[in-house]
């Protein structure tokens, strides 16, 4: 028999499955189970890549507060934007 949906919660808001949380986070279940086991899952699915966390990137007049935003909302390549960042 299947298990039972697990609820859980990231960054204060309550999914009610690991998968309907890492769906709305773009990451997988794999992914918020490794960091609900190392306790990060504050910043599960914000650094898809391990580095440049939190690098700014300005395009067209517009700065974003990651090269992983700026690329989600404009549709560019991450490895396209890694020169624009600041």
């Amino acid at each position: 028999m299947p298990k039972a949906p697990k609820e859980t919660q990231v960054r204060g808001v309550t999914y009610p499955s690991i998968q309907a949380a890492a769906d709305s986070l773009g990451v997988t279940r794999e992914a918020i189970r490794r960091a609900a086991k190392r306790g990060r899952l504050d910043a599960v699915g914000l650094n898809p890549r391990g580095r440049n966390r939190g690098r700014r990137v300005t395009l067209d007049g517009v700065t974003y507060k990651s090269i992983h935003e700026a690329s989600k909302q404009t549709g560019v390549p991450y490895d396209k934007l890694r020169s624009f960042a600041e």
